[in-house]
């Protein structure tokens, strides 16, 4: 019977797939894809990364998912060693009651004299005995959340349908943050952005204030924004092309004939004009999109919560749930997808016949 890593690589090179590939159509860094096929399971912050990413690539691989999690499973129930009883097999031996209720007297003399003992030495030693102070979990669901953190603290995030989460460690300076994709140490008055995901591209802005890195537990007011802004300036402007205002990135392709989309007619004009986009979601939803101007935005959106924007160059949109969202551009209903389906899209302005037409095109 192959192993999990072993199916996973050998079907994917079958169907002709590079890992590139891969990492662009399921949204998974490049590392865990890697790490799931060389079967290096440690690599994962946390069994519920593993079990996600495993679903997500099966599925995408044609495999049932189901399947690949048992298989996994019933690899680390092989991996545990067997208990030492089923390995020694002894002969069973009476032992004398008079030899036992010895024992059990002198155990009992030897365990109150300890006890005593050590009560004795931590009443003594109870000022300078160090507290020990647990962290606290936190789940990070609106916008931003800002609040006092400290050492040993957990704040739980979801980006892009995936959970991951933040952990506040001490460290030579003060505070680390620490996440699947980076860790970002943090000073007094820093003002930073936090590659979470492990894409390259930040996913937090992160501002600090109000250190107090001395003492037992190191603490600070921290700010967790999901609009992260592109760099201004040259960076910004080396993003946005130079023909029609256009965003600059290529639509990309791809060889699997089923994930092939065609363009959708929005709305032909004589020529570009400002467009509102309005978006209603009746699922939880990530939103993230970058305009021409080089503005980069993402936030999580609610069932119930609406979002509305007037554009006029293009725009790239990233949604993490297709079905759990409705789309109107110019109060035309466009369909983008499944139910808990990723998918990333672009408007453009395209010239034909005299005219100007907004069309929507998936993004590979």
């Amino acid at each position: 019977m192959e192993s999990v890593g072993a199916k996973l690589k050998n079907l994917r090179e079958e169907k002709g797939y590079s890992l590139e590939q891969v990492v662009r159509e399921t949204h998974i860094a490049r590392r865990y894809i890697t790490a799931l096929e060389d079967e290096a399971f440690d690599d994962f912050p946390a069994e519920s990364y593993l079990l996600g990413f495993l679903r997500n690539y099966s599925q995408f691989l044609d495999l049932d998912p189901q399947e690949m999690v048992q298989l996994y499973r019933n690899m680390r129930l092989q991996e545990q060693p067997a208990p030492i009883e089923e390995l020694i097999h002894t002969p069973s031996r009476r032992v004398p009651v008079t030899l036992i209720t010895a024992i059990a007297v002198a155990v009992l003399l030897i365990a109150g004299g300890a006890f005593f003992g050590i009560r004795m030495l931590l009443g003594r030693n109870a000022e300078s005995a160090p507290v020990a102070i647990s962290g606290q979990e936190y789940t990070f669901s609106n916008d931003f959340l800002e609040q006092r953190f400290g050492v040993g603290d957990t704040i739980f995030l979801n980006l892009n349908g995936q959970d991951y989460s933040l952990v506040v460690a001490s460290s030579d300076n003060g505070l680390l943050l620490e996440s699947p994709g980076e860790s970002l140490s943090v000073t007094e008055d820093a003002e930073a952005s936090l590659d979470v995901t492990g894409d390259g591209r930040p996913d937090l802005r992160v501002l600090v204030r109000n250190a107090q890195l001395d003492g037992a537990r190191p603490s600070a007011v921290i700010r967790f924004d999901r609009q992260v802004a592109s760099p201004s300036g040259a960076a910004a402007a080396a993003n946005v092309s130079t023909e029609g205002g256009g965003i600059g990135l290529p639509l990309g392709d791809t060889n699997v004939s089923s994930r092939r989309q065609q363009p959708q007619l929005v709305v032909e004009r004589a020529q570009p004009q400002p467009y509102e986009l309005r978006m209603s979601f009746i699922g939880p939803t990530m939103l993230r999109y970058l305009t021409a101007e080089g503005e980069r935005v993402e936030r999580w959106f609610s069932a119930g919560e609406n979002f509305q924007l007037t554009q006029e160059d293009e725009l790239r949109i990233w949604l993490s749930n297709a079905g759990g969202t409705n789309l109107e551009i110019d109060g035309r209903r466009l369909t983008l997808g499944e139910s808990g389906e990723v998918v990333a899209f672009q408007t453009r302005w395209v010239a034909e016949g005299g005219s100007q037409r907004l069309e929507l095109h998936p993004v590979y």
